[in-house]
This record gives C-alpha cells, sequence and structure tokens, in this order.
C-alpha cells in the first residue's frame, strides 16, 4: 500500500511539471502527449481526454502531431474499456513511424474484445513493421495459446524471446505452455523471478486460473477429434 501512495505521489508531482511544460512550450505536442499519458496513468481519463482533443484542434493540419495525439487519445479510451472509440482513433494514425504502434494496439484492442482473428491480422501487420519490437510476436503467442494451439504458441513466444530475450511476459507464457505440455518450466520461470520478483508473483497467482483454461480448452479439443 505504501509503494502505491508512493507511485500516485509520483505521478502527481510529474502531472505538475508537465503541466508547467505545456504551458511553457504550447507549440511542443510531445508536451500534450506526455501529459495525457501521465492523467492516463492516473485514471484521470475524462482530463487526458479533454486535454488531447482540445490540442488536436490546436495542431490541425499537421501529420504528425496529428498522429501522436491521436495514438494517445486512442490508448485513452482503451484504458477505459472505450474500444470501439479507441479503434476509432488509431485507425486514423496516418504518421509512418507511429503507424506500427497503432496496428500493435489495433490488434491489442480487438484482443481485448476476444476477436481474435482480427487481432492476429494486426498483430502479424504490428510484427512487419516493428521489426525490432518482441510484443507482437508475444501477442500472437497469446492469441494462439487462448485459442488453444499451444505448438503455435510456443513458437511465438520463441520468436519474441530471440528479438527480445527480456520479454518477460513472452519468457513466463513460454514455461505455462511447457507446464501444460508437461513439460519442465523451471528454466523459464526462474529467469523471470531473478529478473522481476513483483512481476513473477502476479502471474504466478494468475497461473492457476491460465492453466484450468487451458486443460479445459484440450479436453474440448479431444473431445471434438473423438466426434
Amino acid at each position: 500500500m505504501g509503494e502505491r501512495k508512493e507511485r500516485q505521489a509520483q505521478i502527481q508531482q510529474a502531472i505538475k511539471q508537465l503541466v508547467a511544460a505545456v504551458d511553457a512550450h504550447p507549440d511542443e505536442v510531445e508536451r500534450y502527449y506526455e501529459l495525457g499519458i501521465a492523467l492516463t496513468e492516473q485514471q484521470s481519463y475524462p482530463q487526458a481526454e479533454e486535454l488531447l482533443k482540445r490540442a488536436l484542434s490546436h495542431f490541425n493540419g499537421d501529420n504528425h502531431a496529428e498522429s501522436l495525439l491521436r495514438y494517445g487519445l486512442g490508448n485513452v479510451y482503451y484504458a477505459s474499456g472505450l474500444y470501439q472509440e479507441a479503434l476509432g482513433e488509431f485507425q486514423q494514425v496516418r504518421d509512418e513511424y507511429l503507424k506500427g504502434q497503432a496496428y500493435m494496439m489495433i490488434a491489442q484492442t480487438y484482443y481485448a474484445q476476444k476477436k481474435y482473428q482480427q487481432a492476429l491480422v494486426f498483430a502479424l501487420t504490428a510484427s512487419e513493421q516493428l521489426k525490432r519490437d518482441s510484443a507482437p510476436l508475444t501477442l500472437m503467442g497469446n492469441i494462439f495459446m487462448t485459442l488453444g494451439n499451444f505448438e503455435k504458441a510456443y513458437s511465438y513466444y520463441t520468436k519474441a524471446l530471440t528479438v527480445n530475450g527480456q520479454d518477460l511476459q513472452a519468457r513466463f507464457q513460454r514455461g505455462v505452455v511447457l507446464t501444460v505440455q508437461g513439460k519442465d518450466p523451471a528454466a523459464d520461470f526462474a529467469f523471470v523471478k531473478r529478473q522481476n520478483s513483483a512481476f513473477y508473483e502476479r502471474m504466478q497467482a494468475r497461473l492457476a486460473d491460465t492453466q484450468k483454461f487451458m486443460q479445459q480448452t484440450v479436453r474440448h479439443q479431444q473431445e471434438k477429434n473423438d466426434e
């Protein structure tokens, strides 16, 4: 609880500094974007939305600025569970540099809605543009795991780790796949615990539910095969 209060205090201080930065540099779009991120992290979604919409009218006609602000606004909507609104913003990102990130968030938004085929298409597109980013590959692993295709899930988690060996979600999830397959996950789990024990504990707390779901998926597939 103390850590949470300390984190909130840090965010509040950062917001004060970012507000001052916006006031001092009103023509620098990055200041608005950074403030929007901080407000979103604090779950001040209406304030973040209002700020970024106001900034959009200020930077009207600037392709890079509009794309950055729409990407930020999409993240506000995604964080607050407004998925259709989030998709609408991400789809309006035109800046080439940001398109890969926007495709990744479109994939993540579809995944959150359990629209796995659409999520897979956009995650694949994102992976082609973000070749040095393991996140799209990890998401594809998550999608295949959810669909019960554990071999492909394992393959994509391994590809993600080839791109970024420090991708702890990919490493932990690969360990989960190994567990369900009756193989030894000790090396992957030990690596995650060593690198970030807090993340490891959070993931472990969800592991029982994940395993239960995956075992049900396996049984369902076996029943279909037996028909």
